[in-house]
C-alpha cells in the first residue's frame, strides 16, 4: 500500500474506491495505535452518535469507518461482549473493534466537546479517569484548528488554547511557510503551530475585523482593543479584554494579541510569590506616605499583576487613589483610573 497524502477523509477515499477497507484502516490507525484524527469523517461520527441511545453510557470508542453495514470502532480498552452486543443492537450494524492508543481517544474526545464559536479556557479532562491532564499544546491546537470553519473561528481557537495554557500573549508572524503562531507562557515565547500560507493573510484580516481595525490599511501599525467573554476553568463566563497590535513587516503583517482577563489573578500581596524578607521590605515601602516604586522586567514577568495587587492593597476607604495608565488593563473597584 502506498501512503496517502490526501486531506480527504479515509471514509471518502474508501467510498471513491481509492482505497480498500484494510488500506483505509491502516491509513487511520498506525502500528502504535495512533489515530490520524484529521482523516476521520464527520459524517461517520454523526451517523454513529445519532444511533446511540445514550451518549453518556457510550464506552470509549472512536467511529473510524462505516463500510458494508459494519462500524469499525477504535477503542483504547477491551470492550466486553455485552458492550459490543449493545452497540450492535443500537446501530443495527456489525461492530468491529480496533485497538488504539489512549492518547488518541483523549484527543478525539476533547475535540468533540470543543466549541470553536466561543472562547473556552476549560481545562482538559481525561475521559477515562476523570482527572485533569496537561494537554499537548501544539497537537491539540492543530486538531481544533482543523475543525474551524472560518478565519474568526481559527482566531478564537488560538485564543482558547492560549487561555487554557495560561499564555499572556499570542504572536502571529508571517514566514515563508505560513503564519507562525507562538504563545508567551511564563514569559517565554513557544512555537505552537504554523497556519498554511494560503490562509495567513485572511487570518490576520479576520483578527483586524474582530478588533474593528482598518482592513484596507496594511502599511502602517495599528492598535485596538477587543472585548469578549470566555468560559473559565470553573465553567463561569468571564469578561476578557484583548489588546491587539499589528505591524507591517516583510511577508505581510505581524499581529500580537495581549490577553487581559477582567479579574486580577491575585487576591493579596502575600500570593505574589515574594520571599518573606522581600515581602516585608515591599510592604514597608507601600506603607510610606510618599515615594516612588519602579517595576521593571520582561513581558510576562508579573509587573502588571504586582502593580494592580499593590493598588488594591492601599486603596482603603481612607485613601484616594488616582492612576494614569496607558492603557488601563484591569478595572479596579474604589480607584479612579485614567488613560
Amino acid at each position: 500500500m502506498q501512503a496517502s497524502t490526501s486531506s480527504t477523509s479515509a471514509w471518502q477515499q474508501l467510498k471513491n474506491r481509492d482505497l480498500s477497507c484494510e488500506e483505509a484502516l491502516h491509513l487511520l490507525v498506525d502500528s502504535q495505535g495512533i489515530v490520524n484524527l484529521q482523516l476521520l469523517d464527520r459524517e461517520v461520527t454523526y451517523r454513529f452518535l445519532k444511533q446511540v441511545f445514550d451518549r453518556r453510557a457510550l464506552p470509549p470508542v472512536i467511529p473510524l469507518l462505516l463500510w458494508r453495514n459494519c462500524y469499525y470502532l477504535g477503542s483504547p480498552v477491551a470492550l466486553s461482549e455485552a458492550a459490543i452486543a449493545s452497540l450492535r443492537e443500537q446501530t443495527a450494524m456489525a461492530i468491529h473493534v480496533i485497538a488504539i492508543a489512549e492518547q488518541s481517544y483523549r484527543a478525539w474526545f476533547q475535540s468533540q466537546n470543543f466549541d470553536q464559536n466561543r472562547i473556552n479556557a476549560e481545562v482538559a479532562i481525561n475521559p477515562l479517569t476523570g482527572e485533569v491532564e496537561q494537554e499537548n499544546i501544539g497537537k491539540m491546537t492543530e486538531l481544533h484548528l482543523s475543525k474551524a470553519t472560518d478565519q474568526i473561528g481559527r482566531i478564537k481557537t488560538l485564543i482558547s488554547g492560549a487561555l487554557r495554557n495560561r499564555a499572556s500573549d499570542i504572536h502571529l508572524e508571517p514566514t515563508l511557510d505560513g503564519l507562525r503562531v507562538r504563545y508567551r507562557i511564563d514569559g517565554i515565547l513557544r512555537n505552537i503551530t504554523t497556519l498554511p500560507l494560503e490562509v495567513s493573510r485572511r487570518a490576520v484580516v479576520a483578527l483586524k475585523v474582530m478588533a474593528d481595525m482598518d482592513i484596507s490599511e496594511s502599511r502602517r501599525p495599528q492598535d485596538a482593543r477587543i472585548s469578549e467573554k470566555y468560559v473559565s476553568e470553573t465553567e463561569a463566563e468571564v469578561g476578557l479584554d484583548m489588546r491587539v497590535s499589528t505591524l507591517p513587516c516583510v511577508g505581510g503583517e505581524k499581529a500580537v494579541i495581549r490577553l487581559l482577563p477582567r479579574q486580577n489573578p491575585f487576591s493579596s500581596i502575600d500570593e505574589l510569590g515574594f520571599s518573606d524578607k522581600a515581602l516585608a521590605i515591599y510592604k514597608g515601602w507601600l506603607a510610606q506616605p510618599q515615594g516612588m516604586v519602579i517595576f521593571t522586567g520582561p513581558t510576562g514577568s508579573g509587573k502588571t499583576s504586582t502593580l494592580y495587587t499593590s493598588l488594591q492593597a492601599i486603596a482603603t476607604e481612607h485613601v484616594n487613589v488616582v492612576t494614569v495608565e496607558d492603557p488601563v488593563e484591569y478595572v479596579l473597584p474604589c480607584i479612579t483610573q485614567t488613560q
